[in-house]
Formats: structure tokens, sequence, C-alpha cells
């Protein structure tokens, strides 16, 4: 069958899929970088943006960064 039964069509939710484990390694890869400044140049990220609150934007409850 061409969809689930009530839900997307199979190809819709790979693709769906194939974004968020992009967006999601897109996400540790900024985190990672922000941390290694952060560590290497102490109060040098003034963005105002909680790098620990937008490493868990993915998982559990949405936060600010979700």
């Amino acid at each position: 069958a061409m969809q689930d039964e009530f839900g997307r069509a199979k190809n819709t939710k790979n693709n769906y899929k194939g974004y968020y484990d992009r967006g999601i390694r897109i996400l540790k890869d900024i985190v990672a970088e922000r941390r290694s400044q952060e560590k290497n140049s102490p109060g040098s990220l003034t963005d105002g943006i909680d790098t620990n609150l937008l490493a868990k934007a993915f998982t559990g409850k949405p936060n600010n960064h979700s």
C-alpha cells in the first residue's frame, strides 16, 4: 500500500527521518564548535544562546531552540 495505515507514505517518512538525522548531526557539530570556542576563549560567546540548552533542542521537551 502507498501509505502505512493512517500515516504518511513510506518515502515521506524516510525523507523526514533523513532531514531529522542531518539536523541532529549539524546541531552536534555546532554545539561542539561552540563548546570548543568557549573552552579556548571563555566569555567569547556573546550571542545569548545557552549552548547546553541548544544541545537539547531535539531531545525531550521542546525548548527555546527546538
